[in-house]
């Protein structure tokens, strides 16, 4: 179930890559997990990106004998490529929230039935080290 979601978190951002798409503000930097290599040629983080994982994973009662799954989803914006990076992240997370509130992800070749996603909160942006930061969480309910 985490696979087949995250293969369609991916597909739904590659699949917004027009000129105003949330894969062409991040120039296709788009990571699973936090941990993630983010430099290429010379050794330099190249901004913004946007990373995605799973934080929780918690089954709901549906009824007396009968489980859904409930998955939270933390997308996390970095930029540091300006003096701008603030209005980066913020216009990056109005991309991200226009592709996923009320998303309804395709998992039917996987066997789930998905409702759509919900936005739960965010933070940001603010400064984290060297870089600002914002995050988005979604949750994901699942039925089987």
């Amino acid at each position: 179930m985490i696979r087949a979601l995250l293969k369609a978190i991916k597909a739904k951002i590659d699949a917004d890559s027009g000129a105003s798409g949330l894969y062409t503000a991040v120039s296709g930097r788009r990571y699973l997990g936090l941990q993630v290599d983010r430099t290429t040629g010379g050794g330099t983080t190249k901004y913004p990106f946007l990373t995605y994982q799973v934080i929780s994973n918690s089954p709901l009662a549906e009824f007396k004998d009968t489980y859904i799954d409930r998955l939270r989803v933390q997308f996390s914006i970095f930029d540091n490529s300006d003096g701008n990076s603030p209005d980066t992240c913020a216009t990056v997370v109005g991309k991200l929230t226009a592709l996923f509130d009320g998303a309804n992800l395709d998992l039917t070749g996987d066997g789930y039935t998905l409702a759509p996603a919900i936005r739960e909160g965010g933070t940001g942006p603010m400064r984290v080290e060297e870089a600002w930061q914002a995050t988005v969480d979604y949750i994901f309910v699942f039925s089987v």
